[in-house]
C-alpha cells in the first residue's frame, strides 16, 4: 500500500500566503551607553568579625479532639514545629526579653529570663473549669484535625556572638556553621534564626585598607539595565557589576558591586575625596586577583562576542530567509504547485490569486499500484477503491488523467517509495538502481601546526635563553659581584663561562688605549725618529770608509800588480819542482 493525497475531499486545510510582503530584519544590537565618570573604589578586609544574633523557637505539640460530650486523641496527635522568627522578634526577645506567640486566634506573650526558656499554655481551643472548648480546625501534613484543641510548650534558645566572615568566598562562620555572607541572614537547624550586619568601610579610618582606587572610570549602561564600572588601572583592565543596593559612605549615597567586599562611589569633579585614612598601594590590592582568578573581565568580553556573533548570525540568516521567501513568491506567480511542494512537500497544491497564494493541505489515503495499466505514465497509475488514478509525482497528489510517455528500458518513469526506487510492471512494482543525487560539493579544510612549537615552544631558543638571563640576573647579582673582588684581589678565578672582557665594548678598548697606550705611542715616536737619524749616520760614515777604499786601491794598484806577478812566479816555480822531484825517483 502506498500514501496519496486526495484533494477532492470536501475539507482542506487552506492557508494564504502575501507574494509581496516580507518580515523586516530588526538590528537587535546591544543598547550600550558608555560614559567617563569619577569615581572611588572603596573595599573592606578579606577576614573580619561579625557580631550576630540568633533565635531558635520551638513548639512541641499534642492534640486531641474536643467532643460535645467525650473527649478523644487525634491521629498524629504529638508534633513539633520550629517557629519562623523575623530579625525584629529575635531583637525583642535577646533585648527586650518578650516574645508574642499567635497561633489558631490565640496570643501569648512570654517573658523570657534565660537563654533557654520553656513555657507550656493551650495555643489553639480553650480548658475552662475542666470543660473545653474547640479551636480553629486545622490540616497537618494530609490530616484533618476537627475541633481541635492543643496543648503547646515553646522552648525558647537565644544567644549573641561574633562570627568569621571569609569576604572572598562571601561566608560567614557562626558555630561550625557557614552561611551566605552576603543576605546578612540564615537559618539552620541547630541555630535557628540568624542574623548579622553587613560590615561597610567608613571614614574614620577603622579599616586601613579602605581606598583602592579613586580616578576616571568608564560607566557602561547596557539596554538590559546593568551597570558596569570598568577601570584601567596599573595596566590592567577590569570590570565590575555595580548592583542596586545602595549604602551611605562618608555621608555619600555608594553602590554595592557583585563582589561582596567592593563598594563603588560615584563624585563630582569639584568634589573633595573621601576622608579615608590610608590608601591602599596596587600590590595589596586583592580585587586585582579577584578579577584575574575568576576570569569576570574576560568572561563578559567572551560573552558579549558571542552575542554580537549571533546577532550578527541571526541577522544575516533574516535577511537570507528573505532572499530565499522572495524566489519562492516568484516560483508561485509562474508554477504555483511547484511552490506548494517547495513550501509545504507532498501532499500540498496552491493557487495564485492577486497577490496571495492560497495553499491547500490535501487529506492521505492509502491506494496501490494500478496493473491493469499496461502503458507507460509520467505518474504512476494507482487504484483508490475500485477508482484509478494517477498519483502526481513529487506532490503525490490523486489526478485522474495521466501523462503518456513511450516506453523505453532504459529510461523507465521510476517512484522513491520508503527511500528506494521502482517502476510500475504488469506484475507489480520492481525495484530499480537508484538515480545519482544532486549534492554541492565536499567542504574540508586543513589545519596548519605551527613548526617547531614541539621543540621550541612560541619562542627561539635564543629568546628563552635571553629571558632565562633576565629572570635570573637578580639572583646571581651578588655571588656575581664576590666573585669579581675576589678575582681582582688574586684570591680565585671568575666561574666558568664569565669574562671580564664580555663586559666591554670597542669604544672601551679605544678609551683603554687613549688612557694607557699614550705613554708607548710616545716613546715608540721618539725612538723610530732616533733610528732613522742613527741610520742616517751610519750611512754616510759607510759611504766614506768607501770612498777611502777605492783612493787607496787606486793608488796601490801597481804594487798589487806585481804582488800577484810574484805569488804568481812562486807558485809555478813551486809546482815545476814537485814534478822535476817526481821524474828522478822514477829512473833507473
Amino acid at each position: 500500500m502506498l500514501i496519496a493525497y486526495d484533494c477532492n475531499q470536501s475539507r482542506l486545510n487552506l492557508t494564504s500566503i502575501s507574494l509581496v510582503t516580507t518580515p523586516s530584519c530588526l538590528d537587535e544590537s546591544r543598547n550600550v551607553t558608555v560614559t567617563k565618570e569619577r569615581v572611588t573604589i572603596t573595599q573592606t578586609t578579606l577576614f573580619r568579625t561579625v557580631k550576630y544574633r540568633r533565635c531558635l523557637i520551638t513548639a512541641h505539640n499534642s492534640a486531641f479532639r474536643c467532643g460535645k460530650m467525650i473527649d478523644t486523641a487525634h491521629q498524629n496527635s504529638i508534633f513539633s514545629d520550629i517557629i519562623q522568627v523575623s530579625e525584629e522578634e529575635c531583637n525583642d526577645i535577646i533585648h527586650k526579653g518578650r516574645y508574642r506567640y499567635s497561633l489558631g486566634g490565640n496570643t501569648v506573650d512570654i517573658t523570657i529570663n534565660h537563654q533557654l526558656t520553656m513555657t507550656a499554655f493551650v495555643s489553639r481551643g480553650y480548658i475552662r473549669q475542666g470543660s473545653c472548648e474547640p479551636g480553629t480546625p486545622f490540616t497537618r501534613d494530609g490530616v484533618f484535625y476537627d475541633r481541635p484543641v492543643v496543648n503547646t510548650e515553646l522552648h525558647i534558645r537565644y544567644s549573641e556572638g561574633e562570627g568569621l566572615v571569609d569576604l572572598e568566598e562571601n561566608v560567614v562562620r557562626i558555630e561550625g556553621k557557614s552561611c551566605n555572607f552576603q543576605s546578612g541572614k540564615c537559618f539552620d537547624a541547630d541555630l535557628g534564626y540568624v542574623f548579622w550586619e553587613i560590615p561597610k568601610p567608613d571614614c574614620s579610618g577603622e579599616d586601613p585598607k579602605s581606598l583602592i582606587y579613586e580616578g576616571n572610570a568608564e560607566l557602561v549602561l547596557e539596554g538590559n539595565g546593568n551597570r558596569y564600572i570598568q577601570v584601567t588601572h596599573s595596566g590592567y583592565d577590569f570590570q565590575i557589576l555595580i548592583r542596586n543596593e545602595t549604602l551611605y559612605l562618608c555621608g555619600i549615597l555608594t553602590w554595592h558591586t557583585e563582589h561582596p567586599r567592593l563598594y563603588v562611589t560615584f563624585l563630582n569633579k569639584d568634589q573633595p575625596s573621601l576622608n579615608l585614612r590610608y590608601p591602599v598601594k596596587s600590590q595589596e590590592v586583592s580585587m586585582l586577583n579577584y578579577i584575574n582568578s575568576k576570569i569576570v573581565y574576560s568572561f563578559r568580553h567572551v560573552r558579549e562576542s558571542v552575542i554580537n556573533l549571533f546577532n550578527t548570525f541571526k541577522q544575516d540568516r533574516c535577511k537570507t530567509h528573505n532572499r530565499i521567501t522572495e524566489n519562492l513568491m516568484t516560483l508561485a506567480t509562474t508554477s504555483p504547485k511547484e511552490f506548494a511542494y517547495a513550501y509545504g512537500g507532498p501532499g500540498y497544491t496552491a493557487t495564485t490569486r492577486g497577490e496571495v497564494v492560497y495553499l491547500a493541505q490535501c487529506n492521505p489515503v492509502l491506494v496501490s499500484p494500478d496493473l491493469s495499466r499496461v502503458d507507460c505514465y509520467s505518474e504512476m497509475p494507482v487504484k483508490i477503491g475500485n477508482r484509478s488514478m494517477f498519483m502526481a509525482p513529487r506532490s503525490r497528489i490523486l489526478i485522474p488523467v495521466g501523462t503518456k510517455l513511450e516506453c523505453l528500458l532504459d529510461m523507465m518513469p521510476k517512484c522513491n517509495i520508503a527511500g528506494k526506487w521502482y517502476h510500475t510492471t504488469t506484475h507489480g512494482l520492481m525495484q530499480s538502481p537508484s538515480p545519482r543525487t544532486i549534492s554541492p560539493e565536499p567542504i574540508d579544510y586543513e589545519f596548519e601546526p605551527l613548526t617547531g612549537i614541539s621543540e621550541g615552544g612560541l619562542y627561539s631558543s635564543e629568546i628563552i635563553e635571553k629571558y632565562q638571563k633576565a629572570v635570573v640576573a637578580p639572583a646571581v647579582q651578588d655571588v656575581i659581584t664576590a666573585r669579581v673582588v675576589a678575582s681582582v684581589s688574586g684570591d680565585s678565578k671568575l666561574p666558568e663561562g664569565y669574562s671580564f672582557a664580555i663586559g666591554f665594548d670597542k669604544s672601551d678598548f679605544n678609551i683603554i688605549e687613549e688612557k694607557v697606550g699614550s705613554f708607548w705611542t710616545q716613546w715608540s715616536t721618539k725612538l723610530k725618529d732616533s733610528g732613522s737619524w742613527f741610520g742616517a749616520v751610519l750611512l754616510g760614515f759607510a759611504l766614506y770608509r768607501s770612498l777611502i777604499c777605492m783612493i787607496s786601491f787606486f793608488f796601490h794598484f801597481s804594487a798589487l800588480v806585481w804582488y800577484v806577478f810574484f805569488f804568481l812566479c812562486v807558485s809555478r816555480c813551486i809546482r815545476r819542482l814537485s814534478c822535476g822531484y817526481g821524474h828522478r825517483r822514477k829512473g833507473p
